[in-house]
């Protein structure tokens, strides 16, 4: 009985580290994407603005073609762009 104890508090265990991988795993993989596209943004910025505070205000073109306004530090872009 001791045995069969032992196995279903592993399994509680195990079943709680999956649920927990569950709900934070979305989290992180999303939080990378944004970072990433936010870079990919930076890349393609133009028509920049002065920097101020370590910052810069960009436009770039997404994937539709619309001109849209991105924020980026100021090592990010070039400073001629």
């Amino acid at each position: 009985m001791k045995e069969a104890t032992g196995e279903l508090s592993m399994t509680a265990i195990v079943v709680v580290i999956i649920a927990i991988l569950a709900v934070i795993g979305p989290i992180i993989v999303r939080s990378v994407g944004n970072s990433i596209q936010a870079r990919v943004n930076c890349q393609a910025a133009y028509n920049c603005e002065g920097c101020v505070n370590k910052k810069r205000t960009c436009m770039y073109k997404d994937d539709k073609g619309s001109e849209k306004s991105v924020v980026c530090s100021c090592d990010e872009t070039d400073a001629d762009r």
